[in-house]
């Protein structure tokens, strides 16, 4: 049946929400945050590193050009060796004013060239060059002369804790990305959680996490999958009762079928009037009879189980006799003998259609039991105690000691084709009349069926 609904398959809708991980993105991203907040804070230290760096050689510079002056005041001669020693890279004498070639110069060549260049002024300088950062140098004028030293910044400390602040940002960045991966972690076995539970899984269920607000939300999943499941059970119960219901059903209406057509068979080709009104007479009563049965047992799928009984103070007796000119037909065909014992006119409060539907029941167990020809089938009523009892008797194999009293549950047969409803039911009408049924061995040599119906005092009828 369709119902005008279009669903997406899981397989689809999982298509169509495929893209980026959620717990990846946001993982990469805090990441990337926390390593470039990281790298923002520590841009000071290497600032103020390499700034530290840079007056240290400036400071240098100064402190050598005030000791190459002091040298040459004192008559001192200056050599290759002196930049090393008074820890610059180059030193630069000149005469003020004078183009030929300095008196001293010592050192790196670009370091002279770049002193040249900064000293050109013939006044004191100290210089830093701005843009590239890369040398530090001092001019000292005094005696007619320019004395220039100078150092080149190698920024090693300042890079030194550049790189080390660098790789520090990354790891920084690294642990952040796998510690708010694993925080996310929950929320993505929330959602495969609901994912599974959507697709009918049963038994989902989530660990808690040990904070608060996920916690929250795992309860309310395992809530929701219990509830599904719930659902789902309630709805796998109705239709199991709507199945059950439909079963009995079936098979209440089956036998009468049988006993129908070949009461309708019969009638076709008897003469005699008053036995085709017997006959007719017996069809009327077997539909009325299936008509109240499959209305009590509707009714009883509708109430949650319980039988509707429709009883009244009247005999088993006339039950068991309409039974037997029933089912004769069917039983003459296979050479059996129905026939009826010892009865009792004792009245007691039944429901006549479905007492007369389980009596019918135990006549066509008994019939699909015993052999073709020589089969013999007895109904009896007699009291005993303060119950009224009917017996039906066979010469049949008997009930398999296996089986014992389950063979009056549902879904429990000896029959290849049965469908073990037959007795359930039966026993079923028997206790809701207040009585029950049992077995044991018959007298014929087979099984013997037991009906209890327990006994009503004149008494209690006329209230």
């Amino acid at each position: 049946m369709t119902l005008g609904v279009s669903e997406t398959p899981p397989k689809a809708k999982r298509a169509a929400r495929s893209g980026l991980s959620a717990v990846l993105v946001l993982g990469a991203l805090s990441g990337i945050i926390a390593g470039v907040i990281y790298l923002a804070i520590s841009l000071p230290l290497v600032i103020f590193t390499v700034n530290a760096e840079q007056n240290e050689w400036t400071r240098r510079s100064v402190s050598a050009t005030d000791n190459i002056d002091r040298a040459l005041q004192a008559g001192m001669t200056l050599t290759a060796q002196s930049p090393e020693r008074l820890g610059v890279d180059w030193i630069v004498v000149r005469t003020i004013g004078v183009k030929t070639p300095p008196l001293y110069a010592f050192g790196k060549a670009e370091g002279q060239r770049v002193s040249a260049q900064l000293c050109s002024t013939d006044t004191p300088t100290t210089v830093v060059d701005s843009i590239l950062r890369r040398w530090a140098a001092h001019c000292r004028v005094t005696n007619g002369q320019v004395i220039a030293a100078g150092k080149e910044l190698e920024h090693q400390s300042g890079r030194t804790i550049l790189y080390i602040n660098f790789m520090l940002a990354l790891l920084v960045g690294l642990l952040t990305t796998i510690v708010q991966a694993r925080l996310l972690r929950p929320l993505s076995r929330m959602s495969n959680a609901l994912e599974r539970v959507a697709q009918g899984e049963r038994g989902v269920r989530l660990p808690l996490v040990g904070l608060h607000e996920l916690d929250t939300l795992v309860d309310s999943i395992n809530d929701a999958a219990e509830n599904v499941e719930h659902r789902q059970d309630t709805i796998s119960a109705r239709i199991a009762v709507v199945q059950e219901m439909a079963r009995l059903v079936a098979h209440e209406v089956r036998n009468p079928l049988q006993s129908l057509e070949l009461l309708t068979s019969l009638i076709s080709i008897e003469d005699d009037p008053e036995e085709r009104f017997v006959i007719a007479s017996s069809i009327r009563q077997e539909v009325q009879a299936l008509d109240q049965v499959v209305h009590r047992l509707l009714k009883r799928g509708s109430a949650g189980g319980a039988l509707d009984l429709k009883q009244k103070l009247q005999g088993v007796t006339p039950l068991v006799e309409h039974v037997v000119r029933v089912k004769t037909p069917a039983a003459e065909r296979r050479g059996v003998r129905l026939s009826i014992g010892l009865v009792s006119q004792k009245m007691v409060m039944i429901d006549a259609a479905m007492l007369g539907r389980a009596l019918e029941n135990l006549v066509v167990n008994a019939l699909q039991a015993i052999p073709d020809k020589d089969g013999q089938i007895r109904l009896s009523v007699f009291e005993h105690g303060d119950s009224l009892w009917v017996a039906i008797d066979d010469n049949g194999p008997g009930v398999d000691p296996e089986l014992g009293d389950s063979i009056f549950d549902v879904n429990v047969t000896e029959k290849k084709d049965g469908h073990g409803l037959g007795l359930a039911l039966t026993r079923a009408v028997l206790v809701a009349h207040g009585g029950s049924i049992k077995y044991t061995t018959s007298p014929l040599g087979g099984a013997r069926f037991l009906a209890r119906l327990p006994r009503y005092e004149e008494s209690n009828t006329n209230d």
